[in-house]
């Protein structure tokens, strides 16, 4: 496990609120504009590409994932559209 030592920068816990707050603001909108994309009952089709798209717009984001992490990611991501807006991800 790795120790955090704590930080002589007076705002660092402010700063480290802001950034989760503004990452999850982030995610909201992330999940939110996906939907709209696919629409609450995706085809299989539509769910592929868009699915894709997503994957490639998470590594272009985040060059240093390595192998398998952006689908990792996307089931995630999955997960929690399902949470947010029921959507399920379509079978072939």
């Amino acid at each position: 496990m790795n120790q955090i030592v704590a930080s002589p920068v007076p705002n660092a816990a402010l700063e480290a609120g802001k950034l989760f707050a503004v990452s999850e603001l982030d995610a909201a909108k992330s999940l939110e504009s996906f939907a709209r994309f696919v629409g609450t009952e995706p085809d299989y089709t539509s769910w592929i590409v868009a699915r894709t798209d997503w994957v490639n717009g998470y590594t272009e984001a985040k060059p240093q994932a390595k192998g398998n992490s952006a689908d990792q990611a996307f089931a995630r991501f999955a997960r929690r559209l399902n949470d947010s807006f029921g959507i399920i991800a379509p079978q072939a």
